[in-house]
């Protein structure tokens, strides 16, 4: 998809800014950033034949997720499903899936409402175990926040310049 968008980019033809599929985009932004870094491309495939990514996360994991609250329901979790309170409770659990499954797996840390963290952080799901993201929700704000400075603290000066390269306005804190 990114050299169909490439080469109809090439020849004139600037519709392929509208209608090329996501993926040529994706890929987009990848060769940008690996190029800005002064990296090897081929990072870029490397990436797309690594297991992490072959293994389709976003499947299994939304696969895991279904499971684990369907458990749930079988051992009682929700005795009155059609009450208002589980219903409320409920509402937005698919999108909340298909949220968590997308980008979860490739993120250092997931903030999501306590429902989810309890499913994530199950057994069976196990978010923090399988892709290393850690899981927060607004109850847990202060272990949000304690995670936040344990990073900073063990910055180096290297992860400090390449903060500086991506999000310019913070370089003079990073000199």
């Amino acid at each position: 998809n990114y050299t169909k968008k490439a080469c109809r980019l090439m020849m004139g033809d600037f519709s392929a800014l509208i209608d090329s599929p996501v993926s040529a985009s994706v890929v987009e932004s990848m060769r940008f950033v690996v190029e800005a870094q002064k990296a090897d491309l081929t990072m870029i495939g490397t990436f797309f034949r690594s297991k992490h990514f072959t293994e389709i996360p976003s499947v299994q994991l939304s696969a895991r997720l279904f499971s684990t609250f369907k458990k749930r329901v079988r051992e009682g979790m929700f005795p009155n499903p059609q009450s208002p309170k589980t219903r409320k409770k409920l509402s937005g659990f698919l999108a909340d899936v298909r949220h968590t499954s997308t980008y979860a797996p490739y993120c250092d840390a997931f903030f999501t409402d306590e429902f989810m963290v309890g499913l994530m952080k199950d057994k069976l799901v196990a978010v923090p175990e399988t892709y290393g993201c850690k899981v927060f929700s607004a109850k847990r704000m202060q272990e949000f926040f304690d995670w936040l400075d344990e990073i900073k603290s063990r910055m180096t000066p290297e992860h400090a310049e390449e903060l500086a390269w991506k999000y310019e306005r913070y370089r003079s804190h990073f000199s």
